[in-house]
């Protein structure tokens, strides 16, 4: 079982800005539903530092992106996503 270890709201909601802002919204809804995590689409969490996020989910996220684009692709696309963080 994957456990369950908290992280700040914030932290995940920058990643998804960060998908949206290179994938697109379509890009971005496609990643969330492959990942099982629909309750994100159109309500990102909030920009604070409650700890309501998991690390879990951040990783379902990027699995989804590989999932999405394959080994290589998702080399690439991760490292844009990332610098799209900052």
């Amino acid at each position: 079982m994957v456990e369950e270890r908290p992280m700040p709201n914030a932290a995940l909601r920058v990643l998804l800005e960060a998908i949206e802002e290179v994938m697109g919204e379509n890009g971005t809804k496609a990643v969330l539903n492959a990942g099982n995590l629909g309750k994100y689409i159109n309500s990102y969490p909030p920009k604070n530092l409650d700890m309501a996020a998991t690390f879990a989910e951040y990783g379902a996220i990027e699995d989804a992106v590989e999932d999405f684009y394959g080994p290589r692709g998702a080399r690439a696309m991760l490292l844009r996503i990332g610098r799209a963080t900052f």
